[in-house]
């Protein structure tokens, strides 16, 4: 089948745009490129819901009459899935190592098959140990499988494991959790970032560009328990990070939906300069120690300078990159707030006043930015900055009723106002 440009090209050339010679070789390379296979992508989703019902399926029947069998004969069946998992996966790469259908199928059912006989394994014999020690062996024997069978469903699931294993940690206790989750997440992102340079655009990219940040901030802010202005710092460094992540142009893969990025480090920044314009916050910091735990802080204050210095470098690349950006008031929000910890330790006052006058800056350059560009979504987010801080404002004031309400009234008829005039400006000829 013609790729859809295909019939654009007689009228470019009729009008002189281009030469026929140009044409046909735009319609060479269109036609040369990999063409999605639809048969293919319907193989890997049934492939792998396959194997999830015939795992589900198996557990029901043992389940329905797995008291009545001898330990022995339970002690075999707790090795069938991950044999069976096994044999799967070694057909796949002996015999169909290119389909993806099979690689993703039989990767999850040997991740699925070593976590129902390492449980049933631990019923049959009473093994001691938490419901954490399970995920924690559970996740190290999926790993492999990642770049075995070259698996994007396994790493969506390992990221997922090791996220749900440092939940469980929510008081750490013994090795620093911080140096838990990085150490467990870091062998994965190899295949991550494989994953974007062979396919920028592709649904397993979309899904990891989604889920990696998300698992990172469920679980950054744990790794800084023992001491807590280190929980700013931190998700300081990481959402301005994830934000100047946004703002780079990498030649390997030029648009790699660094949206996920884009939002996740504005919108959680600003979420987080919001919960920070609470005077109570930095006075409540100030009545605690500065180190709760002297052993555990070593560890997550070197874990949190890395990230910092990180966000630094990343914030040199981003401006180096385009001067622009520069420009961008979320990419200085980090640092601003690091040297607001240092403020709010000797006056909570001067720190509140601080966090609120930087969100009402973020808020002012964000319209202004919008309105340079007459671009409705920016305008609109700057506008919806403000009216947070409005709200947040009222919650902590003792005005009248009838003056927040006329100053919702004055924030809703900007909101018309400003909008109105935007697409006023955009239907005006240049």
């Amino acid at each position: 089948m013609a790729h859809p440009i295909s019939r654009y090209l007689p009228e470019l050339v009729a009008q002189g745009l281009i030469t026929p010679e140009a044409a046909g070789n735009i319609r060479q390379y269109y036609e040369n490129q990999p063409k999605p296979d639809q048969n293919n992508r319907l193989l890997i989703v049934f492939g792998i819901l396959g194997a999830l019902l015939t795992g589900l399926g198996i557990l029901l029947i043992l389940a329905h009459n797995w008291e009545d069998l001898d330990r022995w004969l339970r002690t075999l069946i707790a090795f069938i899935p991950l044999l069976v998992g096994q044999g799967l996966c070694a057909y796949t790469l002996l015999q169909r190592p290119e389909a993806a259908g099979w690689r993703e199928g039989s990767a999850t059912f040997l991740l699925l098959g070593v976590g129902i006989s390492l449980a049933l394994v631990s019923q049959i014999y009473q093994i001691p140990g938490e419901l954490t020690d399970l995920v924690l062996v559970w996740v190290l024997l999926s790993l492999p499988l990642i770049y075995l069978m070259r698996s994007s469903l396994v790493s969506f699931l390992y990221i997922c494991g090791v996220t749900w294993y440092t939940l469980l940690h929510w008081q750490p206790d013994g090795f620093p959790l911080s140096v838990r989750y990085w150490g467990l997440l870091l062998p994965a992102l190899p295949y991550y970032i494989n994953l974007i340079r062979r396919t920028p655009r592709g649904q397993a990219t979309q899904v990891h560009n989604w889920l990696l940040p998300l698992s990172v901030l469920m679980t950054c802010g744990q790794g800084a328990l023992g001491a807590p202005w280190l929980i700013v710092m931190v998700f300081a460094c990481v959402l301005g990070a994830f934000y100047l992540l946004g703002t780079l142009k990498l030649p390997a893969a030029a648009d790699w939906s660094r949206m996920s990025y884009t939002v996740f480090g504005s919108g959680g920044t600003v979420i987080l300069l919001l919960i920070l314009s609470y005077q109570f916050f930095w006075e409540i910091q100030n009545n605690k120690p500065f180190f709760i735990d002297q052993e555990q802080v070593i560890a997550d204050l070197v874990v949190s300078l890395i990230l910092c210095l990180t966000a630094i470098t990343l914030l040199v690349m981003s401006i180096r990159q385009d001067a622009e950006n520069a420009l961008q008031p979320i990419v200085w929000v980090f640092p601003a707030l690091c040297l607001n910890l240092v403020i709010g330790m000797m006056s909570p006052l001067v720190a509140t006043v601080a966090v609120n006058g930087l969100i009402l800056l973020v808020a002012v350059l964000t319209i202004r930015k919008g309105a340079l560009r007459q671009h409705l979504g920016i305008l609109n987010y700057g506008m919806l900055i403000f009216a947070a801080l409005v709200i947040c404002r009222f919650t902590d004031t003792d005005l009248s009723f009838v003056l927040r309400g006329l100053l919702f009234i004055a924030v809703g008829a900007g909101f018309f106002a400003v909008n109105i005039w935007i697409i006023r400006q955009r239907k005006t000829p240049q």
